[in-house]
């Protein structure tokens, strides 16, 4: 699924487990296209698709001590990956949303660093608090897309209102949320921004 890895993969996975962020985002884009493209066609869709591949992406920074000593990193993504889609169909079947957490039950390693699942506890606490803050359209814009998965165009007609408009409602709560975050924490890992879409 994932055999075309990057020819410096292991530098890169020995410089993300020490906290690189310029390795880890070179990870990400050349991964990005293919756990989208893999998560589209098991799901259909494509919201859903987008929010499985940021999982997996976090679940890979927040592990990242464990990269270093990784032997088959694209087989480990793969498996992560097919577990992740196989889940979340799971949870689209019984309509069950659940909220957006950079610290998942499902995605927690005990043998990671407890400073930095300490870090995702702490951002996630105040990702919700800026969740909380922003006005009733954008906040529910931004749930219904970021935490329940819907597609702009079920959220437009879910909200009565045009695609257009939910791309606005959701892009200024993207970035009230990321002002938020900035305020309260004073630095976001870039990773984190990659992923949760706050960049």
């Amino acid at each position: 699924m994932y055999s075309d890895s990057i020819n410096n993969e292991k530098e890169l996975l020995a410089l993300i487990a020490v906290g690189d962020e310029a390795a880890f985002r070179d990870l990400f884009t050349f991964y990005q296209p293919r756990l989208y493209t893999a998560a589209l066609r098991m799901t259909g869709d494509s919201a859903l698709a987008k929010d499985i591949y940021q999982d997996i992406f976090l679940k890979v920074w927040l592990n990242r001590v464990t990269l270093a000593g990784m032997e088959n990193f694209p087989g480990w993504l793969f498996t992560v990956t097919r577990n992740h889609i196989y889940d979340s169909l799971k949870r689209a079947a019984k309509k069950r949303a659940s909220p957006l957490e950079l610290h998942q039950d499902n995605s927690a390693d005990t043998s990671a660093d407890p400073e930095h699942l300490l870090q995702g506890k702490e951002f996630s606490r105040v990702l919700q608090n800026a969740i909380r803050q922003l006005p009733d359209k954008q906040r529910e814009t931004y749930q219904l897309i970021k935490q329940q998965g819907l597609s702009r165009n079920e959220v437009a007609g879910k909200m009565n209102i045009s695609p257009e408009t939910v791309k606005s409602n959701l892009d200024v709560a993207q970035r009230k949320i990321r002002a938020f975050c900035l305020k309260e924490l004073g630095f976001i890992p870039l990773a984190v921004l990659l992923v949760v879409g706050l960049k």
